[in-house]
């Protein structure tokens, strides 16, 4: 049997930095049976018992005669897995895993065509996490963009060369253009950071009642411009359980900010509390530089239940210039919390300029990006699951989408059954995303579900369910 999985590697891909190169590889059966032990990094296999006709629609190995050669295999392309919506599982599928590309080369002075760039970079693999570009940085007192989460992902991909690639692969969701093996990342100086942590729950014992909880959430909100616009970062929960409330702030992250700065900030907010009769001690910590911040801030998180599902949604500033806009937001994250769901939220917006790159444009207009989740019996049935999600999509989560029209949602924490996931995913980059995406794998080689150019095809499940435990079919 001849496999016909076209692979198109980017050998050197880089944030803006450097040309691509690129290597288009037909798969026989004899590289198959013959890869080295330390090519099982990158490969693996699902069941190859699970064959079908080569007249049905659906493929799960061998193929589908509708692709572009008589046998060929569903590709799953994954990097750590950080995905709500389930897109590294991949049920039958030929895996390609690049976590294992683990390489860091510090660049002290990078200089190449097409940028204005001539300081200090890191060329790294595409496995590479964020606790581990972080720890690098640090170490030469330096300081990179990448994720919140200590296990993300960090690679994206020249401005000379391949220029419409490389401005999908910068946000242009799971990659469904090809597989990132190495990027070349900025790095610029460390920076100092404050952070403050605190929390208060409602009840007899703190005598918070809920309405006062709840005025206390709305001052918040109030300030939200005013603490993104000086450059803050904040991530916060509100925790419903057994009839009660808990808001928790873990950290209030104050880049470039003394504790004195960081508490004139929060002054004003903390005052209303008090007055509301809501007493907390908070921690406020200076830290002198970037690193050690984020590692105190940010513990090891874990996303680990099979009984819950996840959506989210990018609340746009013009939410906090109309205060009828902004009541209602209040009003749908409080029927959330009231209705059991928990909610996991960020007060952020973005600052400087804007490079053309695929990125979700409603992030650059956002102010808070939430998110809530549903769960259930771990022993429900299917038709009881079913019932959660539909509630949760097109309840829960479409009161959010009401009160914030146009807006998007966030690729990597979303919903699996979003309405409408071209516009609220990619945004009006869409159009352009999914043009590149079929000149560049016009045989849906690459697929996941919501990422671009999935229309096509569905996921069909023994149990009805939407996750990727199932065959591939045309939709």
């Amino acid at each position: 049997m001849r496999a016909c999985v076209l692979l198109t590697l980017a050998a050197t891909v880089t944030a803006g930095l450097q040309p691509f190169g690129f290597e288009r590889y037909q798969l026989q059966s004899q590289d198959l049976q013959h890869l080295h032990p330390a090519d099982t990094v990158l490969f693996g296999f699902g069941d190859s018992t699970r064959t079908v006709n080569q007249t049905s629609r659906c493929k799960v190995f061998p193929g589908d005669s509708a692709w572009p050669s008589p046998r060929i295999w569903d590709l799953l392309n994954q990097v750590t897995g950080h995905d709500f919506s389930g897109k590294s599982g991949g049920a039958g599928a030929l895996s390609i895993w690049t976590h294992n590309l683990k390489g860091i080369q510090y660049v002290p002075s990078y200089n190449a065509s097409g940028t204005d760039w001539t300081g200090a970079a890191f060329k790294i693999g595409a496995g590479i996490q964020a606790y581990e570009i972080y720890k690098a940085a640090q170490d030469r007192q330096l300081v990179v963009v990448g994720g919140e989460g200590q296990t993300v992902g960090v690679a994206g991909a020249s401005f000379t060369e391949n220029t419409e690639l490389f401005w999908a692969l910068r946000g242009g969701g799971g990659s469904t253009f090809g597989v990132v093996t190495s990027v070349t990342i900025k790095a610029y100086p460390t920076i100092p950071v404050t952070t403050s942590t605190f929390t208060w729950s409602t009840g007899a014992k703190s005598n918070i009642t809920h309405k006062n909880f709840w005025a206390g959430f709305h001052a918040y909100l109030n300030l939200f411009i005013e603490h993104s616009d000086a450059g803050i970062y904040s991530y916060f929960f509100i925790l419903p359980s057994n009839g009660e409330l808990t808001f928790l702030m873990q950290p209030f992250f104050a880049p470039n900010k003394t504790i004195t700065e960081t508490e004139a900030l929060l002054e004003p907010w903390f005052q209303r509390l008090h007055q509301l009769g809501i007493r907390f001690i908070p921690k406020t910590q200076y830290f002198d530089n970037f690193y050690s911040a984020w590692n105190a801030s940010f513990p090891l998180e874990v996303v680990e239940k099979t009984h819950v599902a996840t959506g989210s949604r990018l609340f746009p500033k013009t939410n906090w210039e109309d205060p009828t806009r902004l009541n209602a937001t209040f009003d749908a994250i409080k029927a959330s919390s009231q209705a059991g769901l928990t909610l996991i939220a960020f007060n952020m917006a973005p600052r400087g300029e804007h490079p053309d790159n695929a990125v979700n444009p409603a992030w650059r207009r956002t102010v808070m990006h939430a998110l809530s989740s549903v769960n259930w019996s771990p022993n429900a049935t299917a038709q009881e699951i079913a019932a959660a999600r539909h509630n949760f999509t097109y309840g829960h989560m479409q009161r959010w989408r009401d009160v914030s029209p146009g807006a998007g949602s966030y690729l990597g924490e979303s919903d699996h059954m979003e309405p409408g996931f071209q516009q609220a995913f990619y945004g009006e980059n869409y159009g352009k995303l999914l043009k590149l995406e079929r000149e560049m794998d016009p045989g849906d080689v690459f697929w996941a579900a919501t990422a671009v150019g999935s229309e096509g095809w569905r996921v069909v499940t023994d149990d009805g369910l939407p996750t990727e435990n199932g065959k591939l079919c045309r939709a």
